[in-house]
């Protein structure tokens, strides 16, 4: 009887990711309202100035709109996934909102985005959590001040003067224009995560009653999260060891 209401209770208890993912689809439709108000300020499907996204391939006239219904419907769905009935529709729109959001819309400016905000910003967290961390070592005092001298040193040699302090504010302070829309771009992803994972949760949620699945016990993650990692860190591997070509004198 215990085990009956537990598993009664799984079925109507509204998922916690349900408020995230409404006010997601809710900022979508109030922003791609703003598009459509003002299609001046749409960043997709501008000739010459393509942002490597399928959104692109979506006229300007249309892309608005659809992403505000699209917003719209998000957030009543996700108002569903807080009951137990629509199982099926939330489940559908979840897979759909995910593959759309999360895969095809995204492209690649986010991921460029955060390679080179660690490439500009790197060195600076680096220094930073160096030298928060040396306190709690028995020669915190030392490496603070091994990481000082280095910082003199660099700035007595020219490596790190007062004009290159100025060129790299100068470079921060003109990023700003260029990530409105690899921003954009990563709010999608977001929300991509934000629909798969209120998917997941949902269809656990109706299927308390069952044993999980196989794969998903942790012998069995394990295996195959350790292959997916590999995996992932073979595929980006060749495009850092491409950019190393930038150390050298060749122009190309």
């Amino acid at each position: 009887m215990v085990l009956l209401v537990n598993i009664e209770e799984r079925h109507i208890a509204p998922p916690r990711l349900v408020i995230p993912v409404v006010a997601w689809s809710a900022l979508l439709a109030a922003l791609s309202a703003w598009w459509w108000m003002r299609p001046g300020t749409y960043p997709f499907a501008r000739r010459g100035e393509g942002s490597a996204t399928l959104l692109d391939l979506v006229p300007i006239a249309a892309g608005p709109p659809l992403l505000m219904a699209a917003g719209a419907v998000g957030a009543a769905v996700a108002v569903l996934a807080a009951s137990r009935g629509a199982t099926g529709l939330v489940l559908v729109v979840a897979a759909a909102y995910t593959v759309g959001f999360g895969l095809l819309a995204p492209g690649l400016p986010p991921l460029t985005m955060i390679g080179y905000l660690m490439a500009v910003f790197g060195p600076v967290v680096l220094a930073g959590t160096l030298i928060a961390g040396a306190w709690r070592w028995r020669g915190g005092p030392l490496a603070v001040g091994v990481i000082a001298l280095i910082a003199v040193l660099a700035w007595v040699t020219g490596l790190a003067d007062r004009d290159v302090l100025l060129q790299y504010g100068t470079m921060i302070a003109g990023m700003g224009p260029k990530l409105v829309t690899p921003l954009i771009l990563t709010f999608f992803l977001v929300g991509g995560l934000l629909w798969g994972m209120l998917g997941v949760a949902v269809y656990r949620r109706t299927h308390a009653d069952r044993p999980a699945p196989a794969w998903t016990r942790p012998e069995a993650a394990a295996r195959w999260g350790r292959v997916a990692t590999l995996v992932a860190a073979a595929c980006a591997l060749p495009y850092g060891l491409h950019r190393f070509t930038w150390l050298t004198q060749s122009p190309r």
